[in-house]
């Protein structure tokens, strides 16, 4: 992996690299997974380090913001149900800014998948209406499940 460069944002500059180097499939798709695989045991460790792959609890109390990664159906779900449990803990976390780093990955989900909670612990508000327009993409979809 390239060095990070200090006059970046690192974030910025990761979120590149992964784009560029892991995320876009295609015609080079299987190239990329032998290169993901080379550098699994290096991207792992910076993924541990930054607290992605163990569970971390929270240090403090309040925080500026809290970000939501992006994800599929099921899992952007989890991500919010464990961000609301956090904030309904007796002094519980608190932010004052929610980001969702998602982007316009096209999704496979149907109707029905968006209108079956039963699989998840962050079930649909008994007072939501059915949407007009199902969501196309991960980032309308991660806006659809916080509403």
């Amino acid at each position: 992996m390239e060095p990070l460069n200090r006059s970046e944002k690192v974030l910025v500059q990761i979120n590149d690299w992964a784009q560029k180097n892991l995320l876009h499939q295609g015609k080079k798709w299987h190239g990329q997974i032998n290169r993901f695989e080379e550098l699994k045991p290096q991207i792992k460790l910076l993924l541990s380090e930054l607290g992605f792959i163990d569970t971390v609890f929270p240090h403090f109390k309040e925080y500026k913001g809290f970000f939501i990664h992006g994800a599929l159906l099921p899992r952007g779900r989890f991500l919010l149900y464990y961000l609301v449990k956090q904030w309904r803990q007796e002094e519980g976390v608190r932010f004052s800014h929610i980001y969702f780093l998602s982007r316009k990955r096209l999704l496979k989900e149907n109707k029905t998948i968006f209108l079956d909670d039963s699989k998840s612990p962050l079930k649909i508000r008994k007072d939501c209406s059915v949407p007009l327009e199902f969501p196309k993409n991960e980032r309308e979809m991660i806006q659809l499940v916080w509403k």
